[in-house]
Order: structure tokens, then C-alpha cells, then sequence
């Protein structure tokens, strides 16, 4: 994307109190129900799993999936559904040291029959690309793996200190 949108969704975010995560995460959810004809369903999300000072200065990833429930019944505004989903998404924060894979355990021994809650996931990754404050220089890039277990996945990079902005499907 163009730096200039990016700019511009960047300023958009600060007016209506959103993250550019929630900005992009309103977008996705609106494109998913527009080919799907549905209002009411769950995308997967990665989210940091480092709640503690030991946890972030520890080297590995610390990465858990957690399902959003989308609902776009009676939504007539999009900056209203953004604030939405940013709402939803901090209340998620609450079950990040819940695993998927533990809660879809749990699930299937109530429903034996119990489906993947999800099989369409968002990511994204806000990173500083190279080391500014560093004295030993260094540079971060982005390799997607090349298996996915969900069917639609989107994956945005914002390289924000280098003016590189990928956002791939």
C-alpha cells in the first residue's frame, strides 16, 4: 500500500482512538462477510503471549491464536464497528494464556462433532525493521511459513521504520 494511505489510515486511527490493527481487522471482517453473506462469524488472530517482565526479555516466540466472534448485525457505521472490534479485541486479551487448541479440547467433550471455531485468521505484524539504537547493526524481515492450516489468511507487515508496508493475502 502506498505510504501516503498509509498515512492517511494512520491518521484516521488516531481520530477515531483505534489501532491499525483494529482498522485492518474491521476491513477484513467486512470483506469476509460481503463474499460470504454472513454477519455473525469467528476470525483467528495472533496474539503476543508475553504478559510478564521474564517473558519479555526472553528470546522465542510467545505467539497464542485466539478466536474473535464477528457480528456485523445492526452496525451502520464503520468507525463504530472499528471501535467494536477494538473493544474485543482488549477483552481477548483476558484468555491469551488459554491455548486453541486447549479450548477446542474442551469444547469437543461437551460436542464431539465441535469444528475448528475459525478457519480464516488475520495477522499483524508491526515491527522496526532495522536498529537504529543498536551499536551492532541489524536487519528483521518477514518469511511466511509455507503451511497454513487456515483456509484465508492475511498477513500485514508494517515496517514502520523503514517506510516499507507489505500487505499480502
Amino acid at each position: 500500500i502506498d505510504a501516503n494511505i498509509v498515512e492517511n489510515i494512520k491518521q484516521y486511527c488516531k481520530e477515531v482512538n483505534i489501532s491499525v490493527y483494529n482498522f485492518f481487522m474491521a476491513i477484513y471482517a467486512i470483506y469476509i462477510s460481503e463474499i460470504s453473506n454472513l454477519n455473525d462469524f469467528v476470525i483467528g488472530t495472533p496474539i503476543l503471549n508475553r504478559t510478564n517482565r521474564k517473558e519479555k526479555e526472553t528470546a522465542g516466540m510467545f505467539i497464542s491464536t485466539q478466536p474473535l466472534r464477528i457480528n456485523l448485525k445492526g452496525i451502520n457505521e464503520f468507525s463504530e464497528f472499528a471501535k467494536n472490534i477494538a473493544t474485543e479485541c482488549m477483552g481477548m486479551l483476558r484468555h491469551q494464556k488459554y491455548p486453541y487448541k486447549k479450548l477446542l479440547e474442551d469444547l469437543r467433550k461437551e460436542n464431539k462433532n465441535m469444528p475448528n471455531l475459525y478457519n480464516i485468521l488475520i495477522s499483524y505484524q508491526n515491527i522496526r525493521s532495522t536498529a537504529k539504537s543498536s551499536s551492532v547493526p541489524f536487519e528483521i524481515s518477514w518469511v511466511p511459513a509455507e503451511f497454513t492450516a487456515d483456509n484465508i489468511d492475511i498477513h500485514i507487515y508494517d515496517m514502520n521504520d523503514t517506510r516499507k508496508y507489505k500487505y499480502c493475502l
